[in-house]
């Protein structure tokens, strides 16, 4: 029985002393988020109004519910080489003086920084010590009647590197029978943030 017990101890230690290992050659980086924006905040079927209602949040506070659903989960859900960076109150608008402006429509809609310097966004990513930007762009609540009548709840987000590389570009997505209160969304938000942070860890390992 002590024998066995032994060799289950040993085995264990191997395992962790692998784990460690790994961690150890794992490139770690560090990731600045900037969240959505009111405009950003959208849909083909439902007004502003009646989200805000829905949600019980002021319309002009849309943009920080949302923030604080998905983006603000983001460090403490992380698991892997990425390390995210959030600051509440954190606008693109203070950030990136330029601004960004958006390509494609509807669900299609991204986050373009075109109109922002390769040595702005680099002076940006030093001020807080990232190797990498997170552009969470749009948040689009699709209604579709057919062949079910689902609402399509699309995350769209970029990564950028130092130089102002788009190094991803995805969307990450839930579905649900309509618009729903808050707390009915909170386990969907949790799925929407694991999503972004596997993502994000996949890129800063290439």
């Amino acid at each position: 029985m002590k024998r066995v017990l032994l060799v289950a101890v040993v085995v264990a230690l191997s395992v962790a002393t692998r784990a460690s290992a790994r961690d150890e050659g794992t490139p770690r980086a560090n990731v600045l988020v900037i969240g959505l924006e009111r405009e950003s905040i959208t849909s083909n079927y439902y007004h502003d109004r009646l989200i805000a209602e829905m949600i019980e949040v002021p319309v002009d506070s849309l943009a920080g519910y949302f923030n604080r659903a998905i983006v603000s989960r983001l460090p403490d859900a992380s698991r892997g080489p990425a390390r995210f960076i959030c600051r509440e109150g954190l606008s693109r608008r203070d950030v990136l003086p330029a601004g960004t402006c958006y390509e494609g429509e509807e669900e299609r809609a991204r986050g373009d920084l075109s109109r922002v310097s390769p040595d702005s966004l680099a002076s940006l990513l030093d001020a807080f010590d990232a190797d990498f930007l997170l552009l969470v762009s749009l948040y689009y609540m699709k209604q579709e009647s057919e062949p079910f009548p689902y609402l399509f709840h699309i995350v769209n987000y970029e990564v950028y590197d130092h130089h102002k590389v788009k190094r991803y570009e995805g969307s990450a997505r839930f579905h649900t029978t309509g618009l729903l209160p808050a707390p009915r969304l909170d386990k969907y938000y949790k799925k929407i943030t694991s999503q972004i942070i596997s993502q994000v860890n996949r890129v800063i390992q290439q």
